[in-house]
């Protein structure tokens, strides 16, 4: 499958900033996201001295899917997020991420509803979450937690560690060095409906007079609810705490040299890798990552309606 990203970024003299991205892919599946307030990809020079981050993760994200879904999402700055879902049934469902999203404490709940019938995730207490399937009937379903409630459900945060050894998988590259100035980005998403967390590291080496020559992502998802109907019931909760399953995606970004057989050349036309090349990368990330997340929404109204269609017999 093939994404196509785009995104307006503005290069300032002290930092790369990020408004906007637009993906899509080859089946037609297309997501924008729309920041609040800009991104920051960079921050110039990038010194120990430099003061990066943190991002504000507030956002407008419209996602329109091949199979004719529409989810609209509104983030807020503390990372709880309302979603208004659209399907090809005719139904509409509504999911609430308790915070400034829907004006309640950020303490872990939420709420998937569907017409008269809502299934509440109600904070973690005394090491468990308890989930109340309410309709014509109400069940429960008591489960071990598998999260602490964060100080924000997203969060985007850098740290400078100063010089340090390229990573023993960074391509190979002709700037000499095999260290640099090393900075981290750390992205964090805990999602107390869905059941997943998700976090990737944007890793920089960073040398004076080339800028970055080496760059790692690595993306880890974590999945403590299933609803693929591949267990021995329709929604499976972690029964350990643990993930039900992992999802790493991982890449290495190097500088380009052209082939010259004159070094003097070579050295003047190597390219660092762009900040503005890593966050397209990331943005093919995301993408990814947001489909899975439709999958998931579209897994819980599968599983929603036998619920409301059987009456809450189950």
């Amino acid at each position: 499958m093939t994404t196509t990203t785009d995104q307006v970024v503005q290069n300032t003299p002290s930092m790369f900033l990020l408004y906007s991205t637009t993906s899509k892919d080859s089946i037609g599946n297309t997501i924008a996201t729309r920041f609040t307030q800009a991104q920051e990809l960079d921050a110039l020079p990038e010194t120990p001295a430099t003061a990066w981050g943190p991002n504000n993760p507030a956002a407008t994200v419209t996602e329109t899917l091949a199979d004719g879904t529409s989810i609209l999402r509104t983030v807020k700055s503390d990372g709880s997020y309302t979603d208004n879902e659209a399907f090809v049934d005719g139904t509409h469902f509504t999911i609430a991420v308790d915070g400034l999203a829907n004006s309640k404490p950020r303490d872990g709940g939420g709420v998937y509803t569907i017409g008269g019938t809502s299934f509440t995730y109600a904070p973690p207490s005394g090491g468990n979450i308890t989930l109340t399937i309410s309709g014509a009937t109400t069940k429960t379903r008591t489960f071990p937690a598998w999260f602490t409630v964060p100080a924000s459900y997203i969060a985007d945060t850098f740290t400078d560690n100063g010089p340090q050894t390229f990573d023993a998988n960074c391509p190979a590259n002709s700037s000499g060095v095999t260290s640099g100035n090393q900075i981290v980005e750390t992205y964090f998403v805990l999602d107390p409906v869905l059941g997943y967390n998700e976090t990737r590291t944007t890793t920089s080496y960073v040398v004076n007079g080339f800028g970055a020559v080496c760059v790692k992502i690595d993306d880890t998802l974590n999945s403590f609810y299933d609803y693929q109907n591949d267990t021995t019931k329709i929604d499976y909760q972690s029964q350990n705490g643990q993930p039900n399953s992992v999802n790493t995606i991982l890449e290495y970004l190097g500088m380009t040299t052209p082939s010259s057989a004159y070094p003097s050349l070579r050295t003047q036309s190597t390219r660092a890798v762009s900040p503005v090349l890593v966050s397209a990368r990331i943005a093919a990330i995301e993408h990814t990552r947001a489909i899975e997340r439709a999958q998931r929404i579209e897994a819980l109204h599968n599983f929603a309606m036998k619920f409301v269609n059987k009456g809450a017999s189950r």
